[in-house]
Formats: structure tokens, C-alpha cells, sequence
């Protein structure tokens, strides 16, 4: 990801530093036109474990962040840019990931509970023994994912994209 300009890339955010930086995005989602408020941009960082219960994060760039066993409960992340991202034992429970670009992501034992997923595009994502426990998408895709050992159970796909993707 060389086109990657984020402030922390390949570092973790003080907690200060975070703080400042998604009250900016948020502001900037209230006001696009204002150019002192900056779209989030947190491309390439470290987030492993962190807590981003309830954050408004749509729209964000999140491309090849780690976020290992993050806690997202509750989060927005409509459009939120995720490609290459490292959400591999995340939880995700009643998220909203409409329209998120999560191409390539790591979503190895993913939790989805109750999660919302509609054009989501998760090409070539890996999502082994992910679980969508009561999980709703609308043409979502998932060409070319690899969804082996993943729990689909409750799960409404409506209109889902599969060409190519392993689910065995």
C-alpha cells in the first residue's frame, strides 16, 4: 500500500492522538465542505485490541489497519474503506458494514453477530470459521472468499455474490 499518507502508519495512536483524530472525522462527516475537519485516515495502523465500541467511523480509511481482536459493538462503518485490513477475531456484533470495501481483509474467526452487510464487498476476503450468527446482507460479495469452516447459521444473504468463493 505505498499511496498510504497516514500520520501513525506502522505505529499505535496515543490515546489523545485518536481521540483528536475521529472528532476531526466525525466533524467532517457533520460539515464536508469545511476543510480544517480531515477525513480519518488511520491507513497501515496498529489497532490491535482496541476498543471502538459505538465510534462512528464511516466513511474512514482503514486500508491494511491492524484490527486483531478489536471490539467494533455497536460501530458505523458505512463506506468505510478496509481493503487489506486485519480484523481476524474481531468483534463485530450489531455493526453496520453497508457499503464497506473490505477486499483482501483478514477476517479469520471473525465474530458478525447481528450485523448489517448490505453491498458490502468482501472479494477475496478470508473469513475461515467467521460466524454471521443473525447477520443480514443485501448484495453483498463474497467472490473469491474463502468462507471454509464459517457459521452462516441464522444469516439472511438476500441477493449474495458467491462465484469462486470456497464454503466447504
Amino acid at each position: 500500500m505505498a499511496d498510504c499518507d497516514a500520520p501513525y502508519k506502522r505505529t499505535r495512536p496515543s490515546t489523545t492522538a485518536m481521540k483528536q483524530l475521529l472528532r476531526s472525522h466525525e466533524r467532517r462527516l457533520d460539515n464536508r465542505a469545511a476543510p480544517e475537519w480531515a477525513r480519518g485516515n488511520l491507513c497501515l495502523t496498529s489497532l490491535r485490541g482496541s476498543r471502538l465500541v459505538r465510534m462512528i467511523l464511516e466513511r474512514i480509511y482503514l486500508q491494511g489497519v491492524a484490527l486483531r481482536g478489536a471490539d467494533l459493538t455497536d460501530a458505523s462503518l458505512i463506506q468505510a474503506h478496509l481493503a487489506s485490513a486485519d480484523l481476524s477475531g474481531a468483534k463485530i456484533h450489531r455493526v453496520n458494514l453497508t457499503g464497506a470495501g473490505l477486499r483482501h481483509a483478514q477476517l479469520v474467526r471473525t465474530n458478525f453477530t447481528d450485523a448489517l452487510g448490505d453491498e458490502a464487498a468482501l472479494y477475496r476476503a478470508q473469513l475461515e470459521k467467521a460466524t454471521f450468527w443473525d447477520s443480514t446482507t443485501e448484495r453483498a460479495h463474497f467472490e473469491d472468499a474463502d468462507l471454509r469452516g464459517s457459521d452462516l447459521s441464522g444469516a439472511t444473504l438476500i441477493d449474495a455474490y458467491f462465484h469462486g468463493a470456497s464454503i466447504l
